[in-house]
């Protein structure tokens, strides 16, 4: 009989003798695969009280076993899979990797995505995205109805449009319609289900190049990203979503963004994938948000943790079936949180996070004035997320968390594991593509990375 347990277990340094793979298959109910995920551990020990994890584990036959992903990570080392053969491994995660044909490549274009539009445009590396959504409209909400709106602030078309959308070529376009209830009023979503026959009329004239005004705007979809649509309207939402369907057509691509499976599991999921070609799972910020914490609560929040993102996917996929998993695109974010140190032995949170180009900046004084790259940089195994420790020139200590090509891949990779439809980035002029010696060393060749595993 196999029984689940919680196991707190301190874990860096590890002494670990007897890394036993085990091959028992079990139809237990309850465990999700076979025991063959799982490793046998006798003697894992550090004095670092700051790493002490909570780790699942099953007991069989008298023997503790622990899942096999876990150990690898807080090992440094990688899970390799040959047959029916899994084990831990210093083999490359890397090393004869491909992704399956037709693994998506999304990507999002927002008021600051031009520059490195063109970058990858004139790189020729550009054409590797099956598809770009391009962030130019929302609805606002106005008096007591709601408009679908082109002007103004952050989501709006920019000047030669025409122009932007012609150098995309032939890779599928969609127009992006962002709305989000930041009021918490809970009644700007219920004003646009309201008057969802206008908005959706409003939005497929726009995408089929009628729109009154940007008489050359013409997309081959749309995507709509509704920030976190309240419980109580989610029937509402899911006939906006037949509406649309209904009045685009099915040659028209309909991508949804949703939230965290983890925090906002009352979406109508299933329904959801019926209905459109892709939903987008936005796993990332999951960093605490306070002004101020302390050392231990900071270094066990990255912006996405892999463990997390996996259960929502784990979550998600039990919640659909295996039906519609090539539906599902992962999606990965661009951003980062800073911490600096205060004189009481807190940290206080940078409310602005710094941007890539300041972190490579950081990065590029701090290898020029000598500061050794192992002091400098830092990969949390357990999380896959990178994170920089630095001392500025107020002598105060700083923890920046990020993303970097390991942590990307594992991401990637992730994905691919669970037959997902493949992958979204936030945003086209957020992701790192320096090809220097220490943008490397930083993996910050991000976008160089990405390019060659999607090369057409």
């Amino acid at each position: 009989m196999i029984k689940k347990r919680g196991l707190r277990i301190i874990l860096t340094i590890l002494l670990v003798t007897c890394l036993i793979p085990v091959s028992i298959s079990s139809n237990a109910k309850g465990l999700s695969g076979s025991i063959e995920e799982f490793i046998e551990t006798y003697t894992i020990s550090t004095e670092d009280e700051d790493k002490s994890e909570e780790i699942p584990s099953i007991e069989y036959d008298n023997k503790l076993f622990l899942p096999i992903q876990d150990i690898a990570r807080i090992l440094g080392k990688n899970i390799i899979t040959k047959g029916q053969t899994i084990k831990i491994s210093d083999e490359n995660k890397e090393q004869d990797f491909t992704l399956k044909d037709g693994f998506l490549l999304h990507g999002f274009y927002a008021l600051n995505s031009y520059d490195q539009f063109e970058e990858l445009r004139r790189g020729k590396t550009l054409s590797n995205f099956d598809s770009l959504s391009f962030g130019w409209s929302r609805i606002d909400q106005v008096g007591d109805g709601v408009e679908l709106t082109f002007d103004g602030r952050d989501f709006r078309i920019p000047n030669a449009y025409d122009e932007t959308l012609h150098k995309a070529n032939d890779i599928p376009k969609q127009l992006m319609i962002f709305a989000d209830d930041s009021s918490n009023r809970n009644d700007y979503f219920k004003a646009i289900f309201k008057d969802m026959d206008n908005i959706i009329s409003q939005i497929a004239d726009t995408v089929n190049g009628k729109n009154n005004v940007y008489k050359k705007l013409a997309f081959d979809g749309v995507t709509i990203d509704f920030e976190t649509v309240n419980k109580e309207d989610q029937d509402s939402f899911i006939t906006f979503l037949k509406k649309l369907r209904t009045k685009l057509g099915k040659d028209k691509t309909i991508y949804v963004a949703i939230p965290s499976v983890k925090y906002y599991s009352y979406y109508k999921y299933k329904e959801i994938l019926e209905i459109v070609n892709y939903v987008i799972l936005m796993e990332h910020d999951f960093d605490i948000k306070v002004r101020q914490s302390t050392y231990s609560d900071i270094i066990k929040s990255p912006v996405s943790p892999i463990a997390l993102i996996e259960q929502d996917i784990k979550t998600l996929v039990e919640k659909v079936g295996d039906k519609y998993k090539d539906k599902i695109v992962l999606q990965i974010s661009f951003g980062s949180s800073q911490w600096i140190s205060n004189k009481d032995n807190t940290y206080r949170r940078v409310m602005s996070s710094p941007s890539y180009n300041l972190i490579y900046d950081r990065i590029c004084k701090e290898l020029d004035n000598k500061v050794k790259k192992e002091d400098l940089l830092f990969y949390n195994k357990l999380y896959d997320n990178p994170y920089l420790i630095y001392i500025n020139d107020k002598k105060e200590k700083n923890y920046i968390w990020y993303e970097n090509w390991d942590s990307v891949f594992a991401k990637i990779k992730l994905a691919s594991d669970y037959n997902l439809g493949g992958i979204s980035l936030w945003r086209l002029g957020t992701v790192p593509n320096y090809y220097s010696k220490y943008g490397k060393e930083a993996g910050f060749d991000i976008w160089y990375r990405i390019s060659n595993l999607f090369d057409k």
